[in-house]
């Protein structure tokens, strides 16, 4: 079973034909009718195991956040994304020197 899947941003801007910042992603996910939102995510900062009902996105814009999706461990990096699909325990920490910026949302 998939649970999460890691891409490019470029995949998104593609999908949503805008740019690959975030002045155009934000409007774009926004006119989908999703609701998004702004996190910024300290360094070694844990956000524990935990579970949606609903598709997770997450569009990293700045540092890098490790996350274990059932018990696997991706990197996710500035100008990547993460889909973490309804249901999957999952947990992220923000690794590296600088403090994560990210845009969340959920389908």
């Amino acid at each position: 079973m998939i649970t999460y899947e890691h891409y490019s941003v470029s995949t998104i801007a593609n999908e949503f034909a805008c740019r690959t910042d975030a002045s155009e992603i934000l409007p774009a996910l926004i006119k989908k009718g999703y609701t998004v939102y702004g996190v910024d995510q300290k360094v070694n900062q844990l956000v524990p195991y935990h579970t949606h009902p609903s598709q997770e996105v997450v569009i990293v814009l700045q540092g890098t956040v490790r996350y274990t999706v059932e018990e696997e461990i991706v990197d996710v990096s500035e100008g990547e994304i993460i889909r973490i699909m309804p249901s999957s325990v999952h947990a992220s920490v923000s690794v590296g020197g600088d403090d994560a910026k990210l845009l969340l949302t959920f389908i």
